[in-house]
């Protein structure tokens, strides 16, 4: 009999233990989500008081205009995108990161409100700029950092509606095929769009 009262409270042991043990895993489970969950609310508050978007960037507004021509790309435009594309191709990733940061940074800010379509439209009508977007792509991570702050225009010209308000004329003035450069605009492929100017 006390064999069987032993073995019994064991049990009964073993059994409070497990509750005990499944109660501690629930309440790390909840302070973990609580943590998430502030964590998370506080990030896109963040997010939304410096209109940011998720992704970390801070994108200016470009300036509409009725026609692509009238875009805004002035000739001090012109010969910073000319100065960014030129610095890109000529130097290593870190001669930029160590030499010439802060310099195309700056200069990058000054020429964000230029509508991206009309970016491009500048690089490629020029076949030494054509030449140095050739380099900057032949090198994996400056490609990268090109594409990280061109792509995310894109798309919120995407969401406004500007690309295909703009691209037949943009098309046009490089001498393409405007249907071509609308399925590089339906799919989103930034990249292949690049690459396909570059081989125009």
């Amino acid at each position: 009999m006390a064999f069987h009262l032993t073995f019994f409270n064991l049990n009964i042991k073993n059994i409070f233990y497990k509750i005990y043990a499944r109660f501690n895993q629930g309440v790390c489970m909840l302070r973990f989500l609580s943590y998430f969950i502030t964590i998370f609310v506080l990030f896109i508050g963040s997010a939304y008081a410096f209109n940011m978007p998720i992704a970390g960037i801070k994108i200016k507004p470009v300036e509409s205009a009725a026609k692509y021509s009238e875009l805004r790309c002035s000739d001090d435009d012109k010969a910073k995108i000319r100065e960014i594309v030129e610095t890109l191709s000529k130097h290593s990733y870190w001669d930029l990161y160590n030499n010439h940061r802060s310099r195309l940074e700056k200069i990058g800010e000054d020429v964000r409100p230029v509508h991206p379509l009309r970016f491009l439209g500048h690089i490629f009508s020029y076949p030494d700029l054509k030449s140095c977007m050739r380099a900057i792509f032949n090198d994996p991570i400056i490609k990268y950092n090109f594409m990280s702050n061109f792509a995310p225009r894109m798309d919120v010209e995407t969401q406004k509606g500007t690309l295909i308000k703009y691209y037949e004329d943009f098309a046009k003035s490089l001498n393409l095929a405007p249907n071509t450069v609308k399925s590089y605009l339906d799919n989103k492929n930034w990249e292949g769009l690049v690459i396909f100017l570059m081989n125009s």
